[in-house]
């Protein structure tokens, strides 16, 4: 089990124990609660509005590739700087994977809905670009001095390992993602549906006060971007992102 609010949850179903939340559960093995101290200050209402899903979308296309890479070749702005601190910085590659297009570049998380195997793996690398048939993950990755390339495996990327048998349904906690494509590894070609994995919008829930239209479609649609925008960098408090837009 990991989280992180942008980097990613890795959830691991294989090791759920039954019941544990029940009466009757025997925790004889289990270590008793450690005693902290409390917390300090005044405990105080929070009043900002509250995180809401908004809207669950479909794919508008599913993609299959054979294999895809997915970049992390800096903007030019970073080149000196990862020259110097990121040697080994290079392309990487993944074979057999799905890229699921929602057709808008929001923020929030992939809902999985899926059967499967015991300890099938599917994991979920979340990017905003197709640029040159490549996943562009240039805006989003972290970076920091002597990074390789494996400790970029947990930028915006959820994992779940199933338990098997009956229908699973994964909804990644602690962590939300700026994105349009979700790149799948580990669906088999009967998992890979619409109804596999679907993007659940979430920002905070702001009321509209007002509203703009005109008679000239692209500043409407600049209208509506803007307002996409400002709700997908909107979680309790306005950021500079979402993860990096």
């Amino acid at each position: 089990f990991m989280d992180g609010l942008r980097s990613g949850y890795h959830y691991d179903a294989t090791k759920e124990i039954p019941n544990w939340n029940m009466p009757g559960f025997d925790d004889s093995s289990w270590n008793n609660a450690l005693i902290a101290d409390t917390p300090k200050g005044e405990a105080k209402l929070c009043e900002a509005e509250p995180i809401k899903a908004i809207q669950e979308l479909k794919p508008v296309s599913i993609t299959h590739y054979d294999e895809l890479y997915y970049a992390f070749k800096p903007n030019p702005i970073y080149n000196a700087y990862i020259k110097e601190n990121c040697p080994d910085l290079e392309e990487c590659k993944v074979n057999d994977v799905y890229v699921y297009d929602f057709g808008v570049n929001s923020a929030g998380i992939c809902k999985v809905k899926i059967k499967g195997e015991k300890g099938q793996k599917i994991r979920l690398k979340h990017g905003e670009m197709m640029i040159e048939g490549k996943f562009n993950m240039n805006s989003i990755y972290f970076q920091r001095p002597g990074s390789r390339l494996d400790e970029y495996e947990y930028k915006q990327t959820d994992e779940y390992i199933l338990k098997g048998g009956e229908e699973e349904i994964f909804v990644p906690k602690f962590t939300y993602h700026g994105f349009r494509y979700v790149m799948v590894e580990g669906l088999t070609k009967e998992q890979a549906t619409n109804d596999t994995v679907t993007y659940i919008v979430m920002n905070s829930d702001l009321k509209p006060r007002g509203n703009f239209k005109c008679s000239d479609d692209i500043i409407n649609k600049l209208y509506e971007m803007s307002v996409c925008s400002d709700l997908a960098n909107f979680y309790y408090f306005p950021t500079d992102c979402p993860h990096r837009e």
